[in-house]
C-alpha cells in the first residue's frame, strides 16, 4: 500500500510544519510526503527546495489550493492508493497515522475517511446536512450529505477517478465543501475516523482591515462558486452577510458590506 500526505505550504519552511515532523518520525515505508509550495518568499523556496526525503514541488507563485493539490494528485494518481490532505498548519501526532493504517485495513470498502476536526470548542467536520436532493447516478433523490474539511481527509485514489479533482476555480475557501457535493452525487462511502484533530485555521487571528478585507473578497469569490451547486440554499447567503457584518462590527467600517454588494454588480 502506498500512501501519499499531500500538503501545501505558502511562506513557511516544510522543516516547521506539524506535518513534516511527525513524517519524519514515522516507521511505517507504506507513506510518502508530497509538498506542493505556493510561496512567494524566495528565502523560503530556496529553504524547502533542499528538504530531504520529500517529493517536492515549486508552483511559482500562490496558484490557490485546488491547483496545488491538483498537481500532486493528478500527476500520482496511477502510483498511489490513498491520499492525505494536509494543510500546513494542522497539527498531527503520530497516533493520526497509525490510525489511518488501521482504519484503511479494517474498512476496504469505504472510500473516504475523515476525523472530526474542532476549533477550540466549536466542531467543524464532518456536518452532516439534513436530507437535500442530491441527484445521485443520475436519479435525483434525497440523501445525507456529509460535508468534511480537507485537511486531515483520507481519500482513496479510486475517488478522484469517479468524481474528478477539486475544482480550480476555486482559489482558496469552500473547496472542501465543493468536493464533498461531488462525493455525495456519486454516492461515495464516507466514514469517520476514530481521531479528532484540533484545527488552527490561518487568518483566523486579526491582521488589521485590509488585510481581512482583502481574505474576504476571496472568500466572497469561492462562497459565490460554492453556490453554484444546486444542493446549496439560496439561504446560503446569510452566512456571507454574517461574516461581513462581523467584520464591520469589528472594524467600525462598512467596506466588507459593500464589498458583497460590488461582487453581487
Amino acid at each position: 500500500m502506498t500512501i501519499a500526505i499531500v500538503m501545501v505550504v505558502y511562506n513557511e519552511a516544510i522543516v516547521n510544519t506539524p506535518v513534516y515532523r511527525c513524517f519524519t518520525a514515522l516507521d511505517h515505508d507504506c507513506f510518502r510526503l508530497y509538498v506542493s509550495d505556493n510561496s512567494t518568499d524566495q528565502a523560503i523556496l530556496d529553504q524547502n527546495v533542499e528538504v530531504a526525503g520529500i517529493r517536492y514541488k515549486a508552483n511559482g507563485g500562490n496558484i490557490g489550493l485546488s491547483k496545488a493539490y491538483n498537481s500532486w494528485i493528478s500527476e500520482s494518481l496511477n502510483d498511489v492508493d490513498t491520499y492525505l490532505i494536509f494543510d500546513q498548519d494542522t497539527p498531527v501526532s503520530k497516533g493520526y497515522f497509525d490510525t489511518v493504517l488501521h482504519d484503511l485495513q479494517q474498512n476496504p470498502d469505504v472510500l473516504v475517511l475523515v476525523p472530526s476536526v474542532t476549533a477550540g470548542d466549536l466542531k467543524m467536520s464532518p456536518l452532516v446536512f439534513d436530507p437535500v436532493k442530491i441527484a445521485v447516478d443520475g436519479d435525483a433523490e434525497h440523501a445525507e450529505a456529509i460535508m468534511f474539511i480537507n485537511s486531515g481527509s483520507v481519500i482513496r485514489s479510486d475517488v478522484y477517478r469517479q468524481v474528478g479533482f477539486y475544482n480550480e476555480a476555486m482559489f482558496l475557501d469552500c473547496v472542501d465543501y465543493d468536493f464533498s457535493l461531488k462525493c455525495a452525487r456519486h454516492a461515495i462511502p464516507i466514514k469517520r475516523l476514530n481521531t479528532t484533530l484540533q484545527q488552527n485555521f490561518s487568518g483566523v487571528e486579526s491582521s488589521g482591515l485590509s488585510r481581512d478585507l482583502k481574505r474576504f473578497k476571496i472568500y466572497i469569490k469561492d462562497f459565490r462558486i460554492l453556490q453554484e451547486n444546486p444542493e446549496v440554499s439560496e439561504k446560503s447567503g446569510r452566512l456571507l452577510w454574517k461574516r461581513a457584518l462581523k467584520l464591520a462590527v469589528k472594524y467600525k467600517s462598512f467596506a466588507p458590506l459593500m464589498a458583497i454588494r460590488r461582487n453581487q454588480e
